[in-house]
């Protein structure tokens, strides 16, 4: 059919560019609509950066399986977790809801596998969560986060709220 060399390797060439274009076309949108799981990752690193204070210790995404509180409202589902110096809080990714529970007010941080909340049946997790409880207008409130590190989060809040004291001994601050 084709015996002209010139007419082949062009017929190639055509070929190999449509196919070199439709790659970098699905690969343009992959990367700009993505997946839902990839959309996800990407918004949460978006709020992360936007939504949460320069000032935050500390910052990461976080699975909330919801709190106790009446002065906020229901929240469960995926958002980011900070730590600021006088406040813990989570921005849900969606509908954005925030949680802000001040430092002050936290009665224990703790980290468990099995949660159990008042009117609730337990919650059980493969991964250790963390658990903070805090005092609130209508009691001892309660508020679970699947968070990677629950262990370092809880030691971190334990540190901001209750600061190392240093004592100076009197012979030195004479």
């Amino acid at each position: 059919m084709f015996h002209d060399p010139d007419v082949l390797a062009y017929a190639l060439a055509t070929a190999a560019l449509g196919i070199v274009t439709s790659d970098l076309a699905v690969g343009v949108l992959r990367g700009r609509f993505g997946t839902p799981q990839r959309q996800a990752v990407l918004e949460l690193r978006e709020m992360a950066g936007s939504e949460v204070p320069r000032r935050a210790l500390r910052r990461a995404p976080a699975q909330t399986l919801g709190h106790s509180a009446a002065e906020h409202p229901p929240m469960r589902g995926t958002g980011v977790l900070w730590l600021e110096p006088e406040r813990l809080g989570f921005l849900l990714r969606r509908p954005r809801r925030h949680l802000h529970v001040e430092l002050d007010a936290v009665h224990r941080v703790s980290v468990s596998t099995v949660v159990r909340r008042p009117g609730f049946r337990p919650v059980r997790s493969r991964e250790p969560m963390l658990v903070v409880e805090w005092w609130a207008t209508n009691g001892l409130a309660m508020a679970a986060f699947r968070v990677r590190d629950a262990a370092a989060w809880a030691r971190d809040i334990d540190e901001v709220r209750t600061p190392a004291e240093i004592v100076v001994p009197s012979s030195l601050t004479a």
